[in-house]
C-alpha cells in the first residue's frame, strides 16, 4: 500500500507539542491516509497494521516518529498491534475523541483482544484517541470476553496514555502484562515499566478499569472511570517472579463500580511494593459488600502502603491491610465499617507491622481500626468518627 506523508501546518506542530511529543520540528510526521475507511463500515485492522508496520521508528524521544489520524472511525474488529516499536507516538489530528478505533462485533468466546496493543517496545505515546469495544453500555462482567480489551500493553515499556477516551471493552480499560516468553516460573518475561495514564476516560468496562498482572513503575493520574464491572484497579501478579511495585492512583474521580476501588489481595507476592493512593474521589452508589481498598493476602505482603487524603465509599470498612508493612492511612475520609455484618471499624487490619491510621475521618464506623490479627508497631491517632 501507497504510504503517504501528510503536510502538516504550524499549528497542528503546535498541538501535537501541547498534547506531549516534546519537540516535532526533527520528527517525521504521517497521516493515515484516507483510502482506509473511516466510517466505520469496513473492517481495516490487517491494512491498518501493515501501514503502520512499514513506517520507521523515531530516533530518540525528542525525535519520534508521529502518525496522526483524522477524525473518523476506524474499524478494528481485530487486533490493532504495535509490536516492538520506538520512539513512536499516535494522535488524533483533530480535537481529542474525534478519532474512534471501534470493535463493531464481539470477539470469538474465549479469546484475547485489543483495540490498540502494544507489545514490547519503548517510548510509545498515545493521545487523543478514542478506543471502543463492542460491550453494550454498562455491561456487566462474561467470563467468555475478559481477554477482550481497549489498550493492552504487553512489555513495553516508557509508555504514555494521555487524554484518551477508554469505552465499551467486555475486559479492561487497558490491561498491562509482560510480553515475549517466559517459563512456568515468569523467569524470561519482558516487565512493562514506567506507564503512565492521565487525563482519560474509562467507562463500561465488563471488568477492570486498569490491571496489572506485572509492573514496575504504572500511574493513572486524573483520570474518570464509570461503570466499571469489576474493579477499577486490579494489581494482580500471575507469576512467582513478576513485580507489581512503583504504583500511583492520583487524582482520579470513580463513579459506579461493582466492587471496589483497589484490589491486591489476588496472585504472587514477588515484589508487591510502593504503592501510593491519593486524592481519589469516589462518588457512585456503594453496591456490593468489598472494600473500597482491600491490599495484601496470607500469601501476598505489601511493603511500602500509602493511602492519602482520599474520599471514598464503602458498605464494609474502607481499608482492608492484610500483612501490610511500612503503611500509612492517612486524611482520608471514608464511609463504611466492619466486615458487612454488622458494626465495626473502618480500618480491618490482619497481622502486619508499622502501619500509621492517623487524623481520618470516618462515617458510619463505630472505631477507627479492626485487627484480626497481630499488628506490630500500630500507631492511631486524630481520628474521627462522624
Amino acid at each position: 500500500m501507497k504510504r503517504e506523508v501528510s503536510v502538516v501546518g504550524a499549528a497542528l506542530l503546535a498541538a501535537a507539542a501541547i498534547l506531549g511529543f516534546g519537540s516535532t520540528a526533527a520528527a517525521l510526521t504521517f497521516g493515515v491516509p484516507s483510502t482506509f475507511d473511516n466510517t466505520c463500515t469496513r473492517d481495516v485492522t490487517q491494512p491498518l497494521a501493515t501501514w503502520l508496520r512499514a513506517l520507521p521508528d523515531g530516533t530518540s524521544t525528542t525525535n519520534r516518529t508521529v502518525v496522526l489520524f483524522p477524525p473518523g472511525c476506524y474499524r478494528i474488529d481485530g487486533t490493532l498491534e504495535l509490536f516492538n516499536r520506538h520512539h513512536i507516538a499516535l494522535s488524533a489530528a483533530g480535537a481529542v475523541g474525534t478519532t474512534q478505533l471501534r470493535a463493531m462485533r464481539d470477539a470469538p468466546r474465549g479469546t484475547a483482544r485489543a483495540q490498540l496493543q502494544l507489545n514490547q517496545g519503548n517510548d510509545i505515546r498515545v493521545t487523543g484517541l478514542t478506543m471502543r469495544g463492542s460491550n453494550p453500555d454498562g455491561g456487566g462482567y462474561s467470563g467468555a470476553f475478559e481477554h477482550d480489551h481497549n489498550v493492552a500493553i504487553m512489555g513495553a515499556t516508557h509508555v504514555r496514555l494521555y487524554n484518551l477516551n477508554l469505552l465499551n471493552a467486555h475486559g479492561d480499560g487497558v490491561q498491562v502484562s509482560p510480553g515475549g516468553n517466559w517459563n512456568a516460573q515468569g523467569v524470561g518475561a519482558a516487565i512493562p515499566g514506567d506507564i503512565r495514564i492521565r487525563g482519560s476516560v474509562i467507562r463500561s468496562t465488563g471488568r477492570h478499569g486498569v490491571t496489572c498482572t506485572a509492573c514496575d513503575g504504572l500511574s493513572v493520574e486524573s483520570s474518570s472511570f464509570d461503570l466499571i464491572g469489576y474493579h477499577v484497579f486490579d494489581q494482580e501478579a500471575e507469576a512467582a517472579t513478576w513485580p507489581t511495585r512503583h504504583i500511583r492512583l492520583v487524582g482520579n474521580r470513580i463513579g459506579s463500580v461493582y466492587l471496589g476501588f483497589y484490589a491486591g489481595v489476588s496472585g504472587y507476592s514477588f515484589d508487591v511494593s510502593d504503592i501510593v493512593i491519593a486524592q481519589n474521589v469516589m462518588t457512585g452508589a456503594r453496591r456490593t459488600c468489598f472494600p473500597a481498598i482491600a491490599i495484601g493476602s496470607p500469601l501476598i505482603s505489601p511493603k511500602g502502603v500509602s493511602i492519602t487524603g482520599n474520599d471514598l465509599l464503602s458498605l464494609t470498612g474502607a481499608f482492608f491491610l492484610t500483612n501490610a508493612s511500612n503503611a500509612q492511612i492517612t486524611s482520608n475520609r471514608a464511609s463504611g465499617q466492619g466486615s458487612c455484618n454488622g458494626p465495626g471499624g473502618a480500618v480491618v487490619l490482619t497481622g502486619g507491622n508499622t502501619i500509621s491510621v492517623t487524623n481520618n475521618v470516618f462515617y458510619e464506623a463505630v472505631r477507627d481500626v479492626d485487627i484480626m490479627a497481630p499488628v506490630t508497631n500500630l500507631v492511631r491517632s486524630n481520628n474521627q468518627l462522624r
